[in-house]
């Protein structure tokens, strides 16, 4: 989430920045538990890889528009 989304009075009141946001603080509180503080378990959340974004994905899809320009 860029800080646009949370620093412009607009996008705050967006439906999806709230839907976003409160995706973000549920999976927070999920796994705060096991890491022991809402701090380390947000270092855990934002260290993690979006799903669907994998590095293989994105090569193939570079791969294949480069033969489509070609």
């Amino acid at each position: 989430m860029s800080n646009d989304a949370i620093q412009r009075k607009d996008r705050v009141r967006s439906d999806k920045t709230r839907r976003r946001l409160r995706a973000m603080i549920g999976n927070i509180n999920k796994v705060e538990p096991r890491f022991g503080s809402v701090l380390e378990a947000y270092g855990f959340y934002r260290s993690q890889a979006l799903q669907g974004f994998s590095v293989r994905r994105r090569c193939t899809r570079a791969q294949q528009s480069g033969r489509r320009r070609a």
